[in-house]
């Protein structure tokens, strides 16, 4: 599915739903299960145009993709960002889907909560996605919007560019990670962190682990 918002070129691949779905594991009900799939891409495609608002505020060319491993806000054209430009872009998108909780949050009241178990389900998952993945996606570790942040705010202090530190950083942080949501039963997170973290494993090796 391909469209334009607000000028934004955007691309929904069919694994973005299907993933959608699988997170919903557990569901029973098919009209909370289609309305976790509504809240999961309104509430990411809302990420991404933050992303994308910011890098054309910058002179980029934005556009973004809906794919299985979440969203991705791509650049085409434009100039190359100073750090802070660049902290600012990789701040956007989660600072949108805190303004969405928080709006979700300030008209609660707008929820029936006590009397219907679709409002509850609605606003709690609104809550979840925009600030439960809004916190998780600022934790330093690459290529997530934290560790993007990390490695930009770096630069602005040190003036050079380290990405190995933010790597190993996002290393231990995300091994850590899925040390705790193994020990916890969270099979799934433990699966997502394990891989961020092998890639950034992957990173650090070079072209040595690709001749493993």
């Amino acid at each position: 599915m391909r469209f334009r918002l607000f000028g934004f070129p955007i691309h929904v691949h069919w694994t973005f739903l299907l993933l959608s779905a699988l997170l919903a594991y557990g569901r029973n009900d098919t009209t909370a299960l289609f309305m976790w799939i509504a809240v999961v891409f309104a509430s990411v495609l809302i990420h991404e145009l933050g992303h994308a608002a910011m890098g054309r505020s910058f002179g980029l060319s934005p556009s973004i993709q809906l794919y299985s491993m979440g969203g991705l806000t791509s650049w085409s054209g434009g100039r190359r960002l100073a750090p802070r430009q660049s902290l600012l872009v990789s701040l956007a998108g989660p600072a949108a889907g805190f303004v969405v909780g928080g709006a979700v949050y300030l008209l609660r009241d707008m929820f029936p909560l006590s009397e219907s178990f679709y409002a509850r389900v609605l606003y709690y998952d609104l809550l979840w996605v925009n600030f439960g993945w809004g916190i998780l996606n600022l934790l330093p570790i690459l290529p997530l919007d934290g560790g993007q942040a990390l490695r930009s705010f770096l630069q602005i202090v040190r003036g050079v560019d380290d990405l190995k530190t933010v790597q190993k950083i996002s290393v231990v942080v995300g091994g850590g990670l899925a040390v705790l949501a193994l020990s916890r039963g969270m099979l799934w997170g433990a699966m997502v962190a394990g891989m961020i973290t092998w890639s950034n494993v992957t990173a650090l090796r070079g072209p040595r682990a690709s001749q493993l």
